[in-house]
Formats: structure tokens, C-alpha cells, sequence
């Protein structure tokens, strides 16, 4: 599909609500292993609107639509492209796909080989890979009886769920990275419904090896958190490494050939496969540069949580003096309390020094209060892709 006007056919998952909308697959410079698909398309009445939209295409290809398949990038200056498609979708012009008749999960392991790569970088030297040289790679048919490589792809899917699990706008966010650690992981409910989510409970996610306790500090949660993360990439790594080993096993494909598709790749494309990515998460002790970041990311979900969970959606940022009405900070206050319980004291003096220098001489936490009051929505809009679910408003009387 080409819608034609994407300002009016296509939304961010989170501004939708209720049914008529289904994720729409719109291309992207990363879909490798799990595309991000943030884009819903209007398809009430079975797309009745887009279908007969005159500045549009249609919708060509409809047999084709709400398939598992594999979808890829197909402007790219490295291999390793395709990702897995939801059945619950629809794609764009920029969002090619591939869809198998049967073995999807082995042939998400082949397309995202070396090997593969390869014999695509033999058809052409330009970074597009179009439609009729994708389907010129051979398919050998022992690839269906490896079930080693649709086991690494489920692997690898739910491994890269369990990084964007706490990346607020993919339809897998389940809370920030801090509370995970904690064992406190929740959505929020923009997020719940969204047909993608269905992975999540079919695939194996990666669990933190580590957790921490209320009564440890936030830097404690951090490096634990640091140390999930870098175990996550590690895990990645290892996914794509023993797909490469199946597939060459699979075509017998001698080490010495395999150095000549590993040279070439490199001489082809910014990547070099040989080179290889050190992890080390033993090696974190302290808090990394991340640290803030995740501290923010605790203070806004308890935001979003707040708005979401108020009946008609408004919290005063500051104190009005109204006791019904109870402003932001009273809100993260609280879902403090409710994480940390009796050491929810100090788990909020920890955020507020993470959040600025001011002393708590007036006040006890100057400097959550004036982040949520002056900084919150600038750092939601900059999370949220300029698409806000929070909307900040003011009038002369208030």
C-alpha cells in the first residue's frame, strides 16, 4: 500500500484506541530479526477508506495481507535485514516482504545468514536489494529440517523483546529497565492492547540474572540493570554467530569458503563479520552513563501511570491546595511508596540528587518536583517521537 496521505491513514500506535486500526509494516532503516512497526493503518470497515482513496494505490497485494511473513529493509549499506511480520499486519511500498508457505522461522535464520548476504551481495553491489534479486537466492529445502535454525530465530526474537521491552514506544514496552530489575515489570495501558504483544507470551523472554531488593539504592538497580542489558547484547551476538555456523553446516560450506564470504561481505558493505563485539557485563560496577537516563524513565512511567490511571485524564503539575486533586509529584510519591515501601524515602532523595543539584532545604525534593513541573514533557516528546501522550496545558487563570 501507498497511502497516498500517511498524515491521515496512519497513525503512532499510541494515539489509536479501540478497533479499526491494525499495524501497518512502513519499512525502516532497522528490521533486522524484529522490524520496528509503529505505525497502525486505518482499516475500518476493511480499509474502505484507503481502498478507494484517489491519491492512493489501493490496496494491491491484498491476498497477501494479515500473513506471517518476513519483512526487510531494502535500502541498506549492511546485510542481515529481515525481521519477523506479525500476522496481524499490513504492509506499505517501503515495507517489502517475504512470505513463506511454510518453515517462517527457518527461513528468518537463513535470510539473516552470511551466506545469505552474500549471495545477495553476488547479484548486485548497490546497497538495494529489490524484489526480483531476493528471489533469486537459492532455497535449499534441508533448511526446513534444521530445527535448530527456527529455534535460534524464536531465540532471537524474544531476545530483542527483552531489550525493547523498556523502550517506551515499542508495542513491547513493559516498564522501565529499573523497575524490571526489581521484579515490578507493568505496561501502561496504551501499550496493553497491541496485537504484537501476542509474542510475548509465545516466545522465551531473556530474564535478569540479578534483581535487587527496595532496600538497595537506585545506583545498586542500575548497575544490575547495566549488567542485564550488556548480557542481552551478548546473547544477541551469540544468536546470530550460531545461525551463521547452522547455515554453513547445513549448504557444507568449508571454512575456507566461509573466510571468502566473510571477506567479501567486508570489502562490500560498512560492516566487517570478522570483527567482533566485546561484552562484559561482570565488568560494570557502577552506574553507567545510562543512569540518569533510567532514572527518567522510572519518573515518567510513574507519570504516564498517573494520567492514565486519573478519571478524567488531567493531574495538576503543582500544588493547587486541592486535596481531591492531588498534583504529579504526590502521584510519583506515592508509586514510590507502593515499589519501595519503607525505604521509599530514600529511593526518592537518590532520584532527586540524580535530577539536580538543589539542596533539600525548602522542600524535600526540589529537584523531582521542578523536572516534572519544567523538564517532563520536553523528555516525553523527545521518547515519544514528537507524539505526545501527555499534553501539558495552561490557562491565564491557572
Amino acid at each position: 500500500i501507498a497511502t497516498g496521505e500517511d498524515s491521515r491513514f496512519l497513525k503512532l500506535f499510541w494515539e489509536v484506541s479501540g478497533s479499526g486500526w491494525v499495524p501497518f509494516s512502513k519499512g525502516g532503516k532497522d528490521a533486522w530479526i524484529l522490524p520496528r512497526v509503529g505505525k497502525m493503518i486505518n482499516w475500518k470497515e476493511n480499509g474502505v477508506e484507503v481502498r478507494h482513496y484517489s491519491g492512493g494505490n489501493g490496496t494491491p497485494s491484498e491476498e497477501f495481507y494479515f500473513n506471517e511473513a518476513l519483512t526487510y529493509t531494502v535500502a541498506k549499506e549492511s546485510g542481515r535485514r529481515f525481521g519477523y511480520l506479525h500476522e496481524s499486519s499490513i504492509f506499505g511500498h517501503k515495507g517489502s516482504v517475504l512470505i513463506p508457505d511454510r518453515a517462517t522461522w527457518n527461513a528468518l535464520s537463513y535470510t539473516n545468514s552470511h551466506l545469505f548476504t552474500y549471495l545477495m551481495l553476488t547479484q548486485t553491489p548497490e546497497r538495494m536489494w529489490e524484489i526480483g534479486q531476493v528471489s533469486k537466492v537459492p532455497w535449499r529445502e534441508e533448511l526446513e529440517d534444521r530445527d535448530e535454525l527456527a529455534d535460534l530465530s524464536k531465540q532471537a526474537v524474544g531476545t530483542l523483546i527483552s531489550k525493547r521491552q523498556h523502550d517506551f514506544i515499542s508495542p513491547h514496552y513493559n516498564g522501565p529497565v529499573l523497575l524490571s530489575i526489581l521484579g515490578e515489570p507493568e505496561t501502561i495501558p496504551t501499550h496493553a492492547d497491541h496485537p504484537h504483544r501476542e509474542l510475548r507470551d509465545e516466545l522465551e523472554l531473556v530474564e535478569p540474572e540479578e534483581t535487587v531488593s527496595p532496600e538497595d539504592s537506585l545506583g545498586d538497580a542500575a548497575v544490575a540493570a547495566a549488567r542485564h542489558l550488556e548480557r542481552i547484547e551478548a546473547d544477541l551476538q551469540t544468536c546470530a554467530d550460531e545461525i551463521d555456523e547452522a547455515v554453513f553446516d547445513c549448504f557444507d560450506i568449508t571454512d575456507e569458503q566461509q573466510e571468502t564470504i566473510l571477506q567479501e561481505i567486508a570489502l562490500r558493505t560498512i560492516e566487517d563479520p570478522r570483527e567482533r563485539e566485546e561484552y562484559d557485563p561482570e565488568s560494570i560496577t557502577e552506574p553507567t552513563d545510562d543512569f540518569p537516563e533510567m532514572v527518567k524513565d522510572l519518573v515518567m512511567h510513574f507519570a504516564l501511570k498517573a494520567v492514565s490511571e486519573n478519571d478524567d485524564g488531567i493531574v495538576p503539575l503543582c500544588d493547587t491546595g486541592d486535596d481531591e486533586r492531588p498534583h504529579l509529584l504526590a502521584h510519583v510519591e506515592d508509586e514510590f511508596e507502593r515499589v519501595f515501601g519503607e525505604y521509599a524515602d530514600d529511593r526518592l532523595a537518590e532520584a532527586d540528587q540524580v535530577l539536580g543539584d538543589e539542596p533539600p532545604e525548602e522542600e524535600a525534593y526540589p529537584n523531582l518536583r521542578r523536572w516534572l513541573e519544567d523538564d517532563l514533557f520536553g523528555y516525553h516528546l523527545d521518547k515519544f517521537e514528537r507524539t505526545p501522550i501527555l499534553w501539558r496545558i495552561t490557562s491565564e487563570r491557572l
